[in-house]
């Protein structure tokens, strides 16, 4: 690390750590940067909590986070993200809000990892919300909005609304995967709807 001089190759370390999920040696990076008397951007803050997210470490993540000065939008998804990785759908959905009192606009990429978080953390209603509120903001869903959304039609054991959405996935010309077959399918069975 006493080799690095710049902001940018102390980015570049981050992200190289963060590809190998060596969340650990990216935080320290981050902190040698600090030590430098020099603020880390953005970018190398981003870059860090992708590596924790990377690295299942979501704690470390958003003590990053919260350490940021003013976040930007792909900070905010970055923080997102993990939460969608971990099931935090409180925080995610907190950060939502947050990103838009921010003053920035969310994009699919965090819809999808707060709805992955509602999915995960057992709360199909804040997903299927999540999937209105993205038509609302203008974005279109695409194969991981409906995949995570049918994944938590199959945990709420909303068969119907899985059915809808991979009908809709149909005339929308977004093309299903296994995912979306496999939670449709489990949905159909939770519910005990065969046909």
């Amino acid at each position: 690390q006493g080799l690095l001089r710049s902001e940018r190759e102390h980015l570049a370390a981050i992200r190289a750590l963060g590809r190998r999920s060596a969340w650990a040696a990216a935080v320290e990076v981050l902190e040698s940067l600090k030590r430098s008397q020099v603020e880390p951007g953005e970018s190398c803050y981003s870059a860090a909590i992708r590596a924790c997210s990377r690295g299942g470490e979501p704690v470390p993540a958003m003590r990053l986070f919260g350490a940021m000065q003013k976040p930007s939008a792909s900070s905010f998804g970055a923080a997102i993200s993990n939460c969608g990785s971990t099931g935090h759908w409180q925080k995610a959905l907190d950060l939502l809000s947050g990103m838009r009192a921010a003053g920035h606009k969310p994009d699919l990429i965090a819809y999808n990892s707060a709805i992955s978080a509602c999915q995960k953390g057992g709360k199909s209603r804040w997903a299927l919300w999540l999937m209105e509120a993205l038509r609302v903001d203008g974005l279109a869903p695409d194969v991981v909005s409906y995949s995570a959304a049918i994944s938590a039609c199959e945990e709420g054991r909303r068969w119907g609304q899985a059915l809808q959405f991979l009908s809709e996935m149909g005339r929308a010309g977004v093309a299903p995967n296994v995912v979306t077959y496999s939670a449709s399918i489990s949905a159909c069975e939770k519910g005990r709807q065969w046909e």
